[in-house]
């Protein structure tokens, strides 16, 4: 951008002064889940609002949900500004419980990690170890329940003035709350093979996470 300055008919400043460049807008993800295909077979799903110079989405996997190594990876949008859908199918070594991340990567390096899912494909577990996060922004994961747990028939939650709050089934171990309710202190209660489960679900817009 040139300025020029003139007083009085004689010309004082010229010179040039650069604009930065916009900042770029990061990668929007609106949702990430995972659902069993059968006891040896995930598949995951996640969709993006906004993607600026998106390169890849490397998919990772965890059985202790902190040490995660690569299973595969799928190429980005690069730049959009409509939803996009993605979708990629992991074969499992064994049958059990396992976690999923994403690593978003951008064409300059940068990269950002998603949010964790949790999928269990342990026959009879029955039985939740977890909540996680908690405090949340509305989506809960259930360590240790099964996709049989998970089911409406299962699965109450309520507030602290026991009032039923509503919430859906968002994965195969995750749910959300209804993102009317206040933040607040909820009790999250679970039917399961090994009886009934109370947990304590503290709801905070501010907290990390979904």
């Amino acid at each position: 951008l040139a300025l020029k300055r003139v007083i009085s008919g004689t010309e004082l400043v010229n010179c040039q002064v650069g604009l930065d460049d916009p900042a770029p807008t990061p990668v929007k993800l609106t949702s990430f889940t995972g659902r069993l295909q059968n006891d040896f077979a995930v598949t995951l799903d996640w969709s993006s609002s906004i993607e600026w110079d998106s390169y890849k989405y490397e998919i990772e996997r965890s059985a202790d949900g902190l040490h995660f190594t690569k299973v595969g990876d799928l190429a980005a949008a690069g730049n959009s500004s409509t939803t996009v859908r993605y979708t990629f199918n992991d074969q499992l070594p064994t049958a059990g419980a396992y976690f999923y991340r994403l690593k978003q990567i951008d064409f300059n390096g940068t990269f950002e990690n998603s949010k964790v899912v949790y999928v269990n494909s342990k026959k009879g577990a029955g039985s939740v170890t977890k909540l996680f996060p908690n405090p949340t922004r509305g989506e809960i994961q259930l360590v240790g329940a099964t996709s049989a747990d998970l089911q409406p028939n299962n699965l109450n939650i309520f507030s602290i003035a026991g009032q039923r709050v509503k919430y859906r089934i968002v994965g195969a171990n995750a749910i959300s709350l209804d993102p009317t309710a206040p933040d607040g202190v909820y009790i999250l209660k679970l039917q399961t093979a090994q009886g009934l489960q109370q947990f304590k679900v503290i709801k905070n817009q501010s907290a990390g996470g979904y």
